[in-house]
């Protein structure tokens, strides 16, 4: 994850700076999703199996979530096909504006 974030804390606080780095310094994530155009990231991809701990997981994901990262979650078991991974990663349709003002009517 050292790749994906930044400690809050200024370099310049040595040792504050270090201790936050190493809470996510030593971790990977499974995969990270990116657009073809630019390669803005849109999503990290985590695969679950048996050994992952629910407590650790909600702990890594609220550390990406709060620098902007989605993290999307699957069961390494039930992985699901190419259509469910485009149809959770595609951004949500964009609504014109006269559609817009077709549904407030």
């Amino acid at each position: 994850m050292r790749a994906l974030l930044e400690p809050a804390i200024p370099r310049k606080d040595g040792k504050a700076y270090f201790q936050a780095r190493g809470m996510f310094s030593q971790k990977i994530v499974d995969f990270v999703a990116q657009r073809r155009s630019g390669g803005a990231i849109v999503a990290i991809v985590e695969l679950d199996d048996r050994t992952h701990d629910g407590g650790k997981d909600a702990k890594r994901d609220a550390m990406l979530a709060s620098a902007g990262y989605r993290v999307l979650r699957w069961q390494s078991r039930a992985k699901p096909d190419v259509a469910a991974i485009r149809a959770e990663l595609q951004p949500p349709p964009q609504s014109s504006s006269a559609s817009s003002t077709a549904l407030r009517q």
